[in-house]
């Protein structure tokens, strides 16, 4: 009996093994796991993601991948009904684990093999590959230059690319992803033209040649102090002269009991006050007269601490400031998270530290169908979770005009106006905006119009803000002034972003017109045609706010007219709109 039932057993264990056994997946459906890490997918991907400390604004990114490599998606085409459970492949320069960079060297089986033109005035690289072959591995090869070796810095410049090239995709009626074998690069994304850009730049703000006076591209003041560099000099030096003392600033000053502190802010405002423009023997510099005469704190008189409790921060202009959301105080948020979050300290491109000078207006920017059902539903506070996890601005308001601490407003919120390593941010010269500016989130749509208390808070948000750090009027402003992108020509292109306030919001806050020096300078191309487009034809919530007004103001400063309701520039008759063509293939 024995003997005759041994058989059965085994050939019914030997089905059990071959059943659990995986199958080997396709050599073109899987990739590597080199290049991914799995989880499981949880109530939403965007919950998913935060709860596994990845980016969720990437989840576009995820779920594309998880369509081109994961069996598992072979029947989802909606990120809203992944079920529960499912595994996700997580790809590594989207998780928390970066991984050490590696040189730019080529993915196998790509050819550069012609350019076209998919766009009027926009040349691209139309590249080849073989089956494994990933989108991001192209973005690599030709966008990500060598020279740049930090992980976290090559992932930030990957993102920021693959989403520059899928918005111009999108123009041209292109489908972007990994199925496709032919990719085109722009070729203003390669990674000669970025260091073709760094070096125009560098020599527009480094150069006697091309050095221009600040009172000669925007007004200054009649107390302004003209000084005639010497050789040896430097802007800390400048500062140690005129502006050493901190006995004509008050109390509420932060860096009033720090000299060298002191010496170094006032060596980045007279810098920044100048164009950001390098200390050039026998030129003229400008020295700010609202710091020498102490006039800036008539026009913003100090805000003082009142109280300071566990809670919340009380200042005598009626503010009160939350901070039930200040991540400094949960150590085990900080120590899950830390891995995922940039280094908070503010430095500038040199590495020496940085000060906030600048204040940078955004709206948390929800899509209008959700933030109506939210209201109805009696829904607050929508992005403060997300807002609070990600550590991504210093303070928000929320729709009662609530106002909460997030991050310690000397401390960089994780690049909140934009990565400096793919130009995704510029004003006045200086690419690392988000290390010298005090970043501030408003919950309302790009269309919604703030409430009264809203704007209160606001208005008084900026009085305690500009009374503990030294920050001009001309240099309070909005995410989509200061955000920008690389254009054909090595240009900067203005209308990246669309958020912060309105016209009639910053009156009524106080905040006066502010040109773009940019734009002044020919650096920045305004790119109203295309913003101008786009509010025409994009289904995009975030492109049908109004132009910016100051924007169209700096362009006809610039020698920019308009005609038949289209920009031409002062150096030919043409516009700057990518107009779609044909492929030329």
């Amino acid at each position: 009996m024995t003997y005759r039932r041994k058989p059965l057993f085994l050939y019914v264990l030997l089905c059990l093994l071959l059943a659990a056994a995986p199958l080997r997946p396709a050599e073109d459906e899987a990739e590597d796991n080199d290049s991914y890490f799995t989880i499981q997918m949880g109530s939403t991907l965007w919950e998913t993601l935060i709860d596994n400390g990845v980016n969720p604004t990437t989840w576009r990114d995820v779920f594309e991948f998880n369509r081109d490599n994961n069996p598992a998606f072979r029947r989802i085409v909606n990120a809203n009904r992944i079920p529960r459970g499912t595994m996700i492949y997580i790809p590594l320069e989207s998780g928390p684990k970066p991984q050490a960079a590696q040189p730019s060297a080529a993915p196998s089986r790509t050819t550069a093999v012609d350019t076209v033109r998919l766009l009027d005035n926009v040349p691209f690289l139309k590249i080849t590959s073989g089956s494994r072959v990933q989108i991001n591995d192209v973005i690599r090869q030709y966008c990500v230059p060598a020279r740049i070796t930090g992980a976290r810095e090559r992932a930030n410049l990957l993102r920021s690319l693959r989403a520059d090239i899928r918005d111009l995709y999108r123009l041209a009626g292109l489908e972007f992803g990994n199925r496709d074998r032919t990719f085109y690069i722009p070729v203003h994304y390669t990674a000669d033209q970025y260091a073709a850009l760094e070096k125009r730049l560098s020599a527009l703000y480094g150069s006697p040649d091309n050095f221009i006076r600040r009172d000669s591209l925007l007004a200054g003041s009649p107390t302004d102090i003209l000084h005639v560099a010497r050789r040896g000099e430097s802007y800390r030096s400048l500062a140690e002269t005129y502006l050493g003392s901190t006995a004509r600033f008050p109390d509420t000053y932060v860096l009033k009991k720090s000299r060298p502190d002191h010496l170094r802010y006032m060596a980045q405002q007279i810098r920044h006050y100048n164009l950001n423009q390098e200390l050039l023997p026998g030129k003229t510099y400008l020295v700010p007269g609202y710091l020498y005469d102490s006039s800036y704190y008539e026009y913003n008189p100090p805000v003082h601490l009142t109280r300071h409790t566990k809670d919340f921060l009380f200042y005598d202009n009626g503010l009160q400031i939350s901070l039930e959301s200040h991540i400094t105080r949960s150590k085990t948020y900080w120590k899950s998270r830390q891995q995922y979050l940039p280094p908070l300290g503010r430095e500038l491109a040199d590495g020496s530290p940085a000060y906030p000078d600048m204040i940078v207006w955004h709206r948390t920017g929800l899509e209008p169908e959700i933030e109506k059902v939210l209201r109805e539903k009696g829904r607050t506070q929508f992005s403060l979770r997300y807002i609070f996890r990600m550590a991504v601005t210093n303070y928000y308001i929320d729709e009662r005009g609530n106002c909460f601490l997030i991050v310690d407003p000397d401390k960089n919120p994780r690049d909140h106006a934009g990565s400096p390593a793919a130009f995704r941010c510029f004003w006045n010269g200086e690419g690392r905006v988000s290390d010298v500016s005090v970043g501030i989130e408003i919950e309302a749509g790009f269309q919604s119009v703030l409430t009264q208390a809203q704007l209160e808070t606001a208005r008084k948000l900026q009085q305690v803000i500009r009374s503990l750090y030294v920050i001009p009027a001309d240099r309070v402003l909005d995410h989509r002034k200061v955000a920008s992108r690389r254009g054909p020509g090595l240009r900067l292109l203005r209308g990246r972003k669309a958020d912060g306030l309105t016209p009639g919001d910053r009156i009524a806050i106080g905040i006066p017109v502010v040109l773009d020096p940019d734009v002044l300078r020919g650096v920045a191309d305004p790119n109203l045609n295309e913003i101008q487009q786009r509010r025409a034809d994009s289904n995009d919530y975030w492109h049908l706010t109004d132009v910016d007004p100051d924007l169209e103001e700096s362009a006809r400063a610039a020698g920019w007219h308009q005609n038949d309701g289209r920009w031409y520039s002062p150096a030919d008759s043409g516009g700057d709109l990518p107009v779609v063509q044909p492929s030329s293939d």
